[in-house]
């Protein structure tokens, strides 16, 4: 174990209608995985074995991992050979059937059920459900985002609560918390998704709200602090038209070779309305409304 290596060996055997089979000695298993599965193959085994009525052998077997079955090394003859006495104050252990249906039921959501979950509901990878379910409270907080009345993007709110959000809490000194500790909740940063969602305020606009929210401003919406700060995109036609003419006055060159087919040329054009506007211009509408004027 000082070396970070796992050895172990497993004994099984299975009692099945009232008939006991014997022992077997797996050996020289190196990880949780492999046991599981040498386990299981072996309790599948011995019940073949004892359900056609033939005697389950001792034997001290090994586990082949590429192919998942035990392989016999050597024979032993009784309970002996293997140092093993019965326990007179241990007796069988037998649950009811019932009592395991219920216990069973009564468990929560397993992680690997959330993961799956996850995946079928919400069109996570595996790899995202899994770094989720990790943070303390994150499925909790991740489910309260993405569910309302008006539908956020999942991949977006995962983004937003295990990378954005996750990275701010750790940035103002408050990432030992849990999701369920933090100072902006689910609510709120649904909100705030639903804003960048209808094009109130840009991506990196909503960057600036949460950190301004994160900074001791948690008690206002994320709509209040947008206008606070004017961070609204500027969605007015008229006056996105009158920047993107004072652009093309400025970029005459950049104009003319644009509509002699150079069409990178736009990304400048857009580059330079975004500058003007200090990015509070719709970039997609400012697109559009750049490329009608320029073609004109």
């Amino acid at each position: 174990m000082e070396d970070g290596s796992l050895r172990c060996d497993v004994n099984v055997s299975v009692e099945l209608g009232g008939v006991q089979g014997n022992r077997c000695e797996i050996k020289n298993l190196n990880s949780i995985k492999s046991i599981g599965r040498a386990i299981d193959f072996e309790v599948k085994r011995h019940s073949q074995l004892i359900s056609k009525n033939q005697p389950v052998p001792q034997q001290t077997r090994r586990f082949d991992i590429a192919s998942g079955e035990t392989v016999a090394m050597r024979s032993k003859e009784n309970s002996v050979d293997y140092r093993f006495m019965p326990e007179p104050d241990l007796p069988p252990l037998i649950l009811d059937p019932k009592l395991i249906q219920d216990l069973a039921g009564s468990l929560p959501e397993l992680p690997h059920e959330s993961t799956d979950r996850l995946q079928a509901q919400h069109g996570l990878s595996r790899e995202a459900a899994v770094v989720l379910l990790g943070q303390q409270g994150g499925l909790v907080f991740f489910e309260a985002v993405v569910q309302g009345e008006h539908e956020v993007d999942p991949k977006q709110a995962l983004n937003w609560v295990s990378g954005e959000l996750m990275g701010q809490l750790k940035k103002h000194g408050t990432g030992s918390l849990g999701l369920e500790d933090s100072p902006v909740s689910a609510n709120q940063l649904r909100e705030l998704l639903l804003l960048m969602q209808a094009g109130t305020i840009s991506n990196s606009a909503g960057k600036q709200v949460l950190e301004h929210m994160l900074s001791g401003d948690a008690g206002s919406s994320p709509k209040q602090v947008a206008e606070q700060l004017g961070l609204q995109q500027i969605q007015d036609i008229t006056l996105l038209q009158q920047m993107c003419a004072e652009v093309m006055r400025n970029n005459p060159k950049e104009v003319q070779e644009f509509r002699a087919g150079k069409t990178r040329r736009m990304k400048h054009l857009v580059g330079q309305l975004m500058k003007l506007s200090k990015g509070r211009a719709d970039p997609k509408l400012g697109v559009r409304l750049m490329t009608e004027l320029v073609q004109k």
